[in-house]
């Protein structure tokens, strides 16, 4: 017997299906690891990352939202990692006060 599952993220629709037992009761739980994954384990988690990673890129982006790559002249460059995230914060706080609605 298999169930279906719809996932909706944005203008995506996904359906996936797995099994279940015919009387509707839960997969039986199992004791903790003690073995390494087999490679197909590995491989279905892989994808499964994959599809979330994705479903959340859907739900959260859309072709009206901007996307920019701000760069620094040579000349202006901050010097340390500190000073490069005061930068990005000022710029993030000067944004969020005129278009603070627009933002995600």
């Amino acid at each position: 017997m298999e169930r279906e599952k719809k996932i909706i993220s944005g203008p995506l629709l996904e359906v996936d299906f797995f099994p279940v037992w015919a009387d509707g009761r839960r997969m039986p739980t199992r004791e903790p690891k003690s073995k390494a994954s087999r490679a197909a384990q590995k491989k279905y988690n892989d994808t499964q990352m994959r599809k979330k990673a994705i479903r959340d890129i859907n739900a959260n982006f859309d072709n009206s939202d901007i996307f920019m790559c701000p760069t620094y002249e040579q000349s202006k460059a901050p010097q340390s990692y500190d000073d490069a995230l005061a930068d990005v914060d000022n710029y993030f706080r000067r944004i969020k006060r005129r278009r603070a609605a627009e933002l995600k």
